[in-house]
């Protein structure tokens, strides 16, 4: 299991569907990458892509049981990395470094970069 599919994962674990174009910006992913990413996820029966009723040029991914499965076996390992990355880091930083990163998040979406 690659981070990037991890990432993918823990994103459509938490928000699904959502578009190829929102997956990458939230795993801070290119989209070429993150559509090659999803091939191989929906080779493994992980995710499935459908196109939106509203407009069919847009695909939306969501995850499948199987996809559930997957990342429930991976969460561990992921939320253990996570608590190592922020060791030393009391709530305060914590909070403070998140809300940069919604911020960034939301100048990367706002200027589609």
């Amino acid at each position: 299991m690659t981070t990037t599919k991890m990432r993918a994962l823990a994103i459509l674990s938490i928000s699904s569907p959502v578009t190829i174009n929102e997956l990458s910006l939230y795993a801070l992913t290119e989209q070429s990458t993150m559509s090659r990413t999803l091939d191989s996820l929906e080779e493994q029966e992980y995710i499935r892509r459908r196109p939106r009723a509203e407009d069919l040029r847009v695909r939306d991914v969501e995850l499948t049981q199987r996809g559930r499965d997957a990342f429930a076996k991976v969460w561990p390992m992921m939320y253990d990395l996570l608590l190592k990355m922020f060791e030393g880091i009391d709530n305060e930083e914590y909070k403070a470094f998140t809300a940069t990163l919604h911020k960034m998040i939301q100048n990367i979406h706002k200027h589609e970069i």
